[in-house]
Order: C-alpha cells, then sequence, then structure tokens
C-alpha cells in the first residue's frame, strides 16, 4: 500500500494504473479494458475465480487521504482500503480464460 500511495502523491495525473513488479504477463489490451471501466470510482478492481487482484488495478488520486490515515494506523491490508473508497470490481475471467498467465506471478526461477 506504501508504493500505491507514493505512486499518487508524485503522479501528476488524477488516474493511475499500478501493476506489482512481478506481474509479467498483463497484456495492454487488458489496461485498456480496466481504464474504459474508471466512470466515478477510486479504484477499479479486476477480479476472477481465483480472487480480487487490487495490485494490477486502477486508483484514483482522491484515495490518497484514506491511504495516508490507514498507513499512519499501521493498517496495509488491501481488502480494507477497498471497502473504504469507491471501489469498482470488474470481471475479468473472460481475459483469464483468453490470456491464461495474465496474473500469474514471477517470484522464483523456477516460475520463468
Amino acid at each position: 500500500m506504501g508504493g500505491i500511495y507514493s505512486c499518487l502523491k508524485y503522479s501528476k495525473t488524477d488516474l493511475n494504473f499500478v501493476i506489482s513488479v512481478d506481474a509479467a504477463f498483463v497484456e495492454p489490451e487488458f489496461i485498456a479494458f480496466i481504464i474504459s471501466q474508471v466512470g466515478d470510482f477510486d479504484a477499479v478492481i479486476p477480479f476472477h475465480k481465483n480472487g480480487k487482484e487490487p495490485l494490477i488495478a486502477l486508483y484514483h488520486k482522491n484515495s490518497l487521504t484514506v491511504i495516508k490515515k490507514m498507513l499512519d494506523l499501521g493498517n496495509f491490508k488491501m481488502q480494507n482500503l477497498l471497502h473504504l473508497v469507491n471501489t469498482k470490481y470488474v470481471d475479468s475471467q473472460g481475459y483469464v480464460e483468453r490470456f491464461p498467465k495474465l496474473f500469474h506471478n514471477l517470484n522464483r526461477p523456477e516460475d520463468f
């Protein structure tokens, strides 16, 4: 959550696509899809049958105040943040079926 806070704080844009460094297989088409879902939300979070993906998502600078308060309190759970900001959950199962490695993380050499 600290990384998202820093990115939003120093970003020159209101909307920011966040992606974890170990998510090597995210497709540009999927990013465009998430961005197209923004509407009037502070966070756009993809989900699929295996869960939510808050570290491959879109965040608005409006969420900065809430994130700061959470960090100050030592509350680092992304799920808690998503309950406190105006969040839209976007069904991404169709993209997972088209791109099976879409949310696959590379954490160890054998993950390659």
